[in-house]
């Protein structure tokens, strides 16, 4: 809640999913009307009628509930500080439907849906991949650095994809986690200049995936004067 007051304050809009536990519950029961999901037969969405919220500037809010396997409601919510003509502009249906409360009703709810489908995928391979959830530390500070160091090795992943894909075109279609363990698992040896940084790159022949990366290393290294050999490490 601090955090959507902050960036409302700064005048940032902000879409994302609300809150859980029982203050989704209180918020569900306000609701006056459902709507049936026409794609998920379990599922089903509505507006919170308006009213005093803990936030500083309006927001539009969503619940949705959906039937669990013994059941019960499983109850969320979506909060939005996006106007029905953003939310429709985003979503592209047709745009006079944007007098329509159900069209913008799910026009928001696919927008989230949307936000948290391939990102939240994404984000949890890059996180198993890197080991993002087995290593903590004691200390604030220490656990900062660690967060910067995660994101830094993820960035670098992402970097390296199309970097290498002129030469082994596979690596299009991997992800994070794949990438690591084919990719930068490969052993090897570096040999520095004195004062030039880098000078050459063995990678280990006995490496069965090392071969594969030879040529691509060598045409991506090639402006750096950088020899890529295979060899004993």
């Amino acid at each position: 809640m601090e955090d959507v007051n902050g960036r409302r304050g700064r005048g940032d809009q902000v879409p994302g999913q609300a809150y859980a536990g029982t203050r989704a519950q209180s918020l569900a029961a306000r609701v006056t009307a459902w709507v049936d999901d026409p794609r998920l037969s379990e599922r089903q969405v509505g507006w919170v009628p308006g009213g005093a919220t803990p936030y500083r500037r309006p927001v539009r809010r969503v619940a949705g509930r959906g039937r669990k396997h013994h059941g019960q409601w499983g109850v969320g919510g979506v909060i939005s500080t996006l106007t029905p003509p953003e939310v429709i502009a985003l979503t592209r249906p047709p745009v006079e439907r944007v007098h329509d409360p159900t069209a913008v009703l799910w026009a928001s709810v696919d927008g989230d849906d949307q936000r948290g489908g391939g990102v939240a995928t994404a984000s949890k391979g890059a996180q198993q991949g890197l080991g993002m959830t087995t290593r903590h530390t004691k200390r604030c500070a220490a656990q900062q650095r660690l967060t910067h160091l995660k994101a830094l090795a993820h960035h670098t992943m992402v970097w390296v994809r199309p970097w290498l894909t002129p030469d082994v075109p596979p690596l299009r279609r991997w992800g994070i986690m794949r990438l690591g363990r084919e990719v930068f698992h490969v052993h090897g040896r570096l040999t520095f200049a004195h004062g030039h940084g880098i000078s050459h790159i063995r990678l280990n022949a006995a490496d069965p995936l090392a071969k594969r990366w030879l040529t691509a290393l060598c045409a991506l290294l090639e402006s750096e004067h950088m020899a890529v050999t295979l060899g004993k490490t």
